[in-house]
């Protein structure tokens, strides 16, 4: 899988099969060249943030799909910032405000906020002290049995 490039890198992952460990890396669009790869010991997503010089990931399970309600990512709420040019941790929260039905929708254009959708509400993240600043909105209701949707931080 892959993610909306950020300044000419894009963010890849792949999931083993019994969906416990997550790898991710980068790839420069430019010269083609690669990042380590970073092995999660569990399934997550993740998103580059800011310059593109760290991804957000983001760990959890997929809930299978039902007749009712299309697949959901149920997060466990750890969030590990990590760097992209070594693959060290930079920083790591357990936010227990996100334990469940959740998805980190966009970040803004310097990476210290996030936009993150828990259930029905519309999170503003602080990703650098790992704090939920502001509860921005709900959403009524959803499109079933499953949505798309689009994110994105003015200047």
């Amino acid at each position: 899988m892959a993610v909306a490039p950020v300044k000419n890198k894009m963010l890849e992952w792949v999931i083993n099969d019994a969906e416990t460990e997550t790898g991710f890396w980068t790839v420069d669009l430019e010269t083609g060249e690669t990042s380590s790869a970073v092995v999660i010991k569990s399934f997550a997503r993740a998103r580059l943030i800011g310059d593109g010089k760290e991804f957000a990931v983001f760990e959890g399970r997929m809930k299978p799909a039902t007749p009712e309600e299309g697949p959901k990512f149920l997060s466990t709420g750890r969030i590990s910032i990590y760097r992209v040019d070594s693959g060290t941790l930079a920083r790591e929260f357990n936010i227990a405000e996100l334990k469940g039905d959740g998805e980190m929708l966009c970040t803004s254009g310097d990476g210290t906020l996030a936009a993150y959708r828990y259930e029905k509400e519309l999170m503003i993240l602080n990703l650098q002290t790992g704090r939920v600043a502001r509860v921005a909105g709900t959403v009524a209701d959803f499109p079933s049995p499953g949505y798309q949707g689009a994110c994105a931080f003015g200047e």
